[in-house]
């Protein structure tokens, strides 16, 4: 197993990453997409991430497994607000549905951890679902807080015309680690 940051999603890539986001959102991934998720939309989304790349405003992170993308998280920051340039978002964490349950999400969150931290982003929020238990115990048992919880805030991944609400959590690394 390897993990690489991706710099520029070349066509190669971008082609496992779309296979990657279908297979989440055909799983019940909660991760910004319902089902059913057409290719088309899931070529936009990584393009859009790859224009981000390009503005060096996102971190793209992917697993790699035999040649085969099984795994990705990003990081993603603002460089409009000079109030802002110690933290970042952790975004699209997506295990392909045959691999999960080997520990690679945690992999990835540490990963993501380290490079956020190389960039000085040290205040690192997330948000997933709030009926997902299993992403809500895998943050916290790394160390992320939970902040709350906002009702109703996405369309259910199924897309049968349910909300669901989001918890928040945060975690402080590097240098604000000991400030809590």
């Amino acid at each position: 197993m390897e993990i690489i940051s991706i710099e520029l999603i070349t066509d190669s890539i971008k082609e496992q990453l779309v296979n990657l986001l279908i297979d989440g959102v055909e799983n019940k991934a909660a991760i910004g997409f319902n089902f059913p998720l057409s290719r088309e939309k899931a070529i936009e989304f990584w393009d859009k991430v790859n224009d981000e790349l390009k503005c060096k405003s996102r971190i793209l992170l992917i697993t790699l497994i035999e040649g085969s993308i099984v795994g990705t998280i990003q990081s993603s920051w603002s460089n409009t607000y000079s109030n802002a340039k110690h933290r970042c978002e952790i975004q699209k964490l997506i295990v392909h549905s045959t691999h999960r349950k080997k520990g690679i999400a945690k992999l990835l969150l540490s990963e993501i951890e380290k490079y956020s931290l190389s960039i000085g982003k040290e205040l690192l929020v997330l948000d997933t679902s709030s009926t997902d238990p299993v992403t809500r115990s895998l943050y916290k048992s790394i160390g992320y807080i939970e902040v709350g919880s906002i009702p109703f805030f996405a369309s259910h991944v199924s897309n049968h015309g349910e909300y669901s609400g989001t918890t928040i959590y945060y975690k402080l690394i590097g240098s604000l680690s000991n400030s809590k």
